[in-house]
């Protein structure tokens, strides 16, 4: 690793993941294989067992992106109480639930308690960090790091800055992403959704369009699709299951209520 990633990872290897579900379990494996101690803070009276049971199971996988698997779980603790699990943090990645209120209660609480070094990121794919800064006493500090699912194999992550966010920030979220193997690309303005996320509601509107006019067959479509270049386009939990999604949302309505919800509003 380059003397600069190793850098940066020097200055945050102090991570607490906020939220244990499929995205902070991930966050905290691909951590933990960069070296990284993290404190999982998390509500749930299984949270240990979903946790370490999510790292054993996708070991096969950090090892296929060339990550060391040994010993994995040495730096992992986990604390139920928020300020204890933050105090001494050198960043925070929050994976809690898209509701307004309880990310700005959350990122006021943490604030408090967090050094002035700390960095505060939001996988949020909907709460701008404008909006989740607005009652904490250090926005400076926070931005959205919106990851793709899982983190610690879709290389993409946009980093959003908020009005308050300082340019500092923005560059220590970048440099600290890039130096787990991430791709971070930052996003000049708030918008809801963001770039990945707009773009891929497009090609699905488009998709339940041309089922409608009678283009082309949901299972031609499928074809299409997934054997094409603009698969990393297309989110996994829609290549999965895309002909029965397209299906329902064709079925779920007339042509006009779909395009009334943007389907089928091309160019």
């Amino acid at each position: 690793m380059a003397t600069a990633q190793q850098d940066i990872l020097n200055r945050y290897s102090k991570v607490t993941v906020i939220g244990a579900g499929v995205i902070g379990a991930s966050w905290t494996a691909l951590f933990l294989a960069h070296g990284l101690s993290v404190v999982v803070n998390d509500p749930r009276p299984d949270v240990e067992t979903i946790v370490r049971d999510y790292i054993r199971n996708n070991l096969s996988t950090l090892k296929e992106l060339g990550l060391p698997t040994d010993n994995l779980e040495k730096k992992l603790s986990f604390e139920a109480d928020l300020e204890r699990s933050v105090a001494g943090a050198d960043l925070v990645q929050e994976n809690g639930p898209e509701r307004i209120e309880f990310k700005q209660d959350l990122w006021a609480r943490i604030g408090k308690v967090v050094d002035a070094h700390a960095l505060m990121l939001s996988s949020s794919s909907a709460k701008t960090a404008t909006e989740q800064a607005l009652t904490m006493s250090r926005p400076e500090r926070l931005l959205v790091g919106h990851p793709f699912n899982p983190p610690h194999l879709i290389p993409l992550v946009e980093v959003v800055p908020g009005e308050k966010t300082s340019p500092e920030a923005v560059n220590d979220a970048v440099a600290f992403y890039a130096a787990l193997g991430k791709v971070p690309r930052v996003v000049r303005k708030e918008m809801p959704g963001f770039v990945a996320n707009r773009l891929q509601r497009a090609i699905f509107r488009e998709c339940c369009y041309l089922v409608i006019q009678g283009v082309v067959k949901v299972d031609e479509l499928d074809d299409i699709v997934t054997s094409s270049r603009s698969v990393p386009l297309v989110p996994s939990r829609w290549r999965r299951g895309w002909v029965q999604i397209v299906l329902q949302a064709v079925r779920s309505g007339s042509q006009r209520g779909l395009e009334e919800h943007g389907v089928g509003q091309s160019g």
